[in-house]
């Protein structure tokens, strides 16, 4: 009689089978979303798309950065199997900095453009180069380059004993992230939430 052997890093088969059972179940939403996202907008031309807004696209690009992320990271572990060599131990923490990173530079953008939409007695038509408020936004979204170098920097990978890959950010990375992060996202988030409101009213 056959028993399926669980994965390395995995106490239990069981666990196995739940941890892939997320990865699939995410990757469905994210493609149903996606999809969803893409069906209403015009993609007939260049054109066309230039002339999509810029928060749309920013959300389409986040849907396609999370999909990816989850695809990527299962081939990883369900496939390749992080335990394999230190080379693929290694891409596993590259490709979580890099796919985090990318989604909360995107974020922010998405932000930014809000709040130059509310702020702009033009809105969405007054040209962002020209709008003091859009360029304070970028100058700030710009200091994510400081979070993103740190976690760099700081990323750890290893094998335990028992041959257990181990990923994640060493405590001066994670805690100055944490920190930066803290001094731009408040001013970004309320002014795009209490402006919206006040329009509603």
């Amino acid at each position: 009689m056959h028993t399926m052997a669980s994965i390395p890093g995995f106490q239990s088969t069981g666990l196995q089978v739940f941890s892939c059972a997320i990865y699939l179940l995410g990757v469905s939403i994210l493609s149903h979303c996606l999809s969803r996202r893409i069906a209403v907008e015009d993609w007939s031309s260049w054109a066309a798309i230039r002339e999509m807004k810029w928060a749309r696209m920013c959300i389409i690009l986040l849907f396609v950065d999370s999909w990816l992320f989850l695809v990527s990271s299962a081939m990883l572990i369900f496939g390749v199997g992080l335990e394999l060599n230190r080379l693929v131990c290694a891409t596993a923490i590259y490709l979580c900095v890099a796919f985090y990173a990318t989604s909360k530079v995107l974020l922010y953008f998405f932000l930014v453009e809000k709040v130059h939409i509310v702020w702009n007695p033009q809105g969405a038509n007054s040209p962002r180069l020209k709008s003091k408020v859009f360029i304070l936004g970028l100058i700030t979204v710009s200091l994510y380059a400081v979070v993103i170098a740190l976690m760099v920097v700081g990323r750890n990978n290893y094998f335990r004993e028992d041959g257990t890959c181990i990923i994640g950010l060493k405590h001066f990375a994670s805690v100055t992230s944490v920190g930066i992060r803290s001094l731009y996202q408040p001013p970004l988030e309320p002014a795009c939430f209490s402006i919206h409101l006040s329009r509603h009213r």
